[in-house]
C-alpha cells in the first residue's frame, strides 16, 4: 500500500467543504458562537459535509473525500485538525488573527496550498459568503485548483514528522 503523502489526489472532490465540531470545545464561548455561526452559512452549500462528531475513521475519510477544509480557530492557530486536512489532500481554509503563527511560516508560502483568512471575517456582513464564492470559484477552475492541490502535497512532506530524520 502507497503511504497516503506519497499520492497527489488532483480535481474536484466529492465534497466542496468540510467542517467539523460547531459546538466543539475549546476556545471560549466566543469560539463556539463563531462556529456556529460559520456552521449556519455553511449549511446552505449543496455538498459540503458538515458534522458534529465522526468516528476516527470517518473524520479521515472526510478530509480526504474534500476539496476544501475549515480549520476553525480553538485554543491554539495550529491544530491537530490542520496537520490532519494536509496530510490527506484537503486544501485547509484556515481562520486566523495572525498569519505569522502558524507553522513553518518563514520557510512556507501558506497562500500556494491554504486560504487564509482574518477570523474576524464572521463578523463582517457578506464576507462569508464572498468567501464560499471564492472557493466554489478555485473548484471550477481546474488549473487553479489542481496547483493548490500540487503545493499542498508538497508542503505536506515538512508535516510528516515520522520522515524527519534529526541530527546525531
Amino acid at each position: 500500500s502507497i503511504p497516503r503523502h506519497e499520492i497527489v489526489t488532483t480535481g474536484r472532490k466529492k465534497h466542496s467543504i468540510m467542517m467539523i465540531g460547531r459546538e466543539a470545545a475549546g476556545g471560549g464561548e466566543n469560539i463556539r458562537l463563531w462556529r456556529t455561526n460559520l456552521h449556519d452559512q455553511l449549511s446552505y452549500v449543496q455538498d459540503a459535509l458538515l458534522a458534529k462528531s465522526l468516528t476516527y475513521e470517518e473524520f479521515h475519510e472526510g478530509l480526504q473525500r474534500s476539496t476544501f477544509c475549515f480549520i476553525v480557530p480553538g485554543d491554539t492557530p495550529s491544530t491537530s485538525k490542520l496537520y490532519k486536512a494536509i496530510f490527506f489532500g484537503c486544501i485547509p481554509v484556515i481562520f486566523i488573527s495572525f498569519p505569522s503563527l502558524l507553522p513553518f511560516h518563514s520557510i512556507l508560502d501558506w497562500s500556494k496550498f491554504s486560504i487564509v483568512v482574518r477570523k474576524d471575517i464572521i463578523r463582517m456582513p457578506g464576507q462569508v459568503d464572498k468567501l464560499i464564492a471564492r472557493l466554489l470559484q478555485i473548484m471550477e477552475e481546474p488549473q487553479v485548483l489542481t496547483n493548490y492541490q500540487i503545493h499542498l502535497h508538497q508542503a505536506a512532506r515538512l508535516f510528516n514528522f515520522s520522515v524527519w530524520e534529526w541530527p546525531s
